[in-house]
């Protein structure tokens, strides 16, 4: 399903409290979506032009709202091949 960025923004809300385990998890909603979409990290990484390993560097940091929904986009385009 492909998404545009107004449906991402009305579909998540950026939630800074969240906690899993009693630890923030940072790009939490990147690794849900990935799972619920069956699509690997190798592929996003991939898409973006970067290592497997390099997006897990990056991913260990909170991003930008505009970043993470750029990532949620392309989740949803990668889902829907």
């Amino acid at each position: 399903m492909l998404y545009t960025v107004n449906e991402l923004n009305r579909k998540y809300v950026r939630n800074i409290n969240t906690r899993k385990g009693g630890v923030h998890i940072a790009n939490e909603i990147i690794f849900t979506e990935l799972k619920s979409n069956n699509v690997p990290l190798k592929d996003l990484a991939a898409a973006l032009g970067l290592s497997e390993l390099t997006l897990t560097q990056v991913l260990r940091f909170e991003l930008e709202e505009k970043e993470q929904l750029n990532m949620l986009c392309m989740i949803g385009n990668l889902s829907s091949d």
